[in-house]
């Protein structure tokens, strides 16, 4: 055997435990981030000077073969829009915080491609898509990997953190109608993910309690450009409504922009609601009402239901509905004036 002083050893984590003095599981929780066990931080900070000073890197593929584990959790999403990228950073920030690493992928391609067994972690988390889901369980019926589904939409036959948003819609039209909105229209891209949502059949029964008609806005795309282009067609063809439920925020920025092409006025003449509540909302000109999704909340709690999945696979499944809650601003204030109360023609149903 080579020892010849050109041939280096890989420092393991007892030589970065001697160097610190401090035991090794003390340093797994410190390189692996445990935030759940309390660690002095002197003595934190003297084990990553450790750590760089030997040149550690923790081999998480011996530690599997020894543990059985990889403490890494695979994430399914279909999207980082604002509203997805804030759901990854709350689970990212869960997840980091029980000394786990966050995988991400996309979920057409690992359900595609990959075969049970062969993607890395531990367990799976799944933002939404359950079509997708369904379709690789029917596939793979004899999986192993605890799954958890999380989102306004969920399967069912799995764990499951979902989100009311039949409430919140409710809240959304009834709040309209109250601040005395006559048409209001619903806006969305053309037959959502082609999924029955709560959205849709709330704003149909709200109106319908209310006795007005339903009025439905059909973009060319969920993106903020497709909504400015949308609106602006709508109402050179059919006027404006005095009321705007709008099916994401994204999409009621987009209208936003739209209205304020054509010299509008929020809330003067037309008030707007969104639905998710990411952050960008609140810096327009005129902040825009919308409904708010827990996403910490939802986040936290489906973390917790994969974590004691994966510690006992036989326990009852664990499934949850979080309540929303409707942040009035700017958008719908009041007094307003609408100029506009009924549509030039008849819209397309």
């Amino acid at each position: 055997m080579d020892t010849s002083p050109n041939v280096l050893k890989r420092p393991t984590r007892n030589d970065v435990a001697a160097l610190a003095n401090v035991s090794g599981c003390t340093v797994s929780y410190v390189l692996n981030g445990r935030q759940d066990i309390v660690i002095a931080p002197a003595t934190r900070e003297r084990v990553l000077d450790a750590a760089k000073q030997l040149g550690y890197r923790p081999n998480r593929a011996a530690r599997a073969l020894v543990t059985g584990t990889t403490q890494v959790v695979s994430l399914w999403a279909g999207s980082l829009s604002p509203y997805y990228a804030m759901i990854t950073t709350h689970l990212r920030d869960q997840i980091k915080a029980s000394g786990f690493q966050m995988l991400i992928s996309d979920i057409e391609t690992s359900i595609s491609t990959q075969a049970p067994g062969l993607w890395p972690g531990d367990g799976i988390i799944s933002i939404e898509y359950p079509e997708h889901m369904d379709t690789f369980l029917h596939r793979h019926p004899d999986l192993h990997t605890p799954i958890i589904s999380i989102g306004a939409f969920h399967l069912e036959q799995v764990d499951y953190v979902g989100v009311d948003l039949y409430g919140g819609t409710r809240d959304a039209i009834d709040h309209l109608l109250g601040i005395g909105c006559r048409r209001i229209a619903y806006v969305h891209e053309e037959a959502p993910r082609g999924l029955q949502d709560a959205r849709t059949t709330s704003y149909a029964d709200g109106m319908k309690a209310a006795g007005r008609p339903t009025e439905d806005i059909v973009v060319p795309s969920p993106s903020r450009a497709g909504a400015r282009q949308g609106i602006r067609e709508y109402i050179a063809k059919y006027g404006c409504p005095d009321g705007l439920f709008c099916h994401n925020d994204d999409t009621a920025i987009g209208v936003y922009r739209g209205l304020c092409d054509l010299g509008i006025q929020v809330p003067e003449q037309v008030a707007i609601v969104g639905c998710d509540g990411i952050e960008d909302t609140e810096y327009l000109e005129c902040p825009i009402t919308t409904i708010v999704q827990p996403v910490e909340a939802m986040c936290a709690m489906g973390w917790e239901f994969l974590k004691r999945r994966m510690a006992d696979p036989a326990i009852p499944l664990q499934q949850h509905i979080c309540k929303t809650t409707l942040a009035i601003r700017g958008s719908t204030a009041a007094p307003r004036t609408p100029s506009i109360s009924e549509p030039k023609e008849a819209p397309s149903p």
